[in-house]
């Protein structure tokens, strides 16, 4: 997940508010893996 995050922070076009919606998804994807019972490497 970190890895995939840090190539989308790598995109030069990334305009702040699409960053901050990919960051928002980023962090409900984690939520919902430790709900699901499932860890994320960090």
């Amino acid at each position: 997940m970190d890895q995939l995050e840090v190539q989308i922070r790598l995109i030069p076009v990334a305009t702040p508010p699409l960053q901050q919606k990919v960051d928002e998804i980023a962090q409900m994807i984690h939520l919902m893996a430790q709900f699901a019972g499932t860890e994320l490497r960090k």
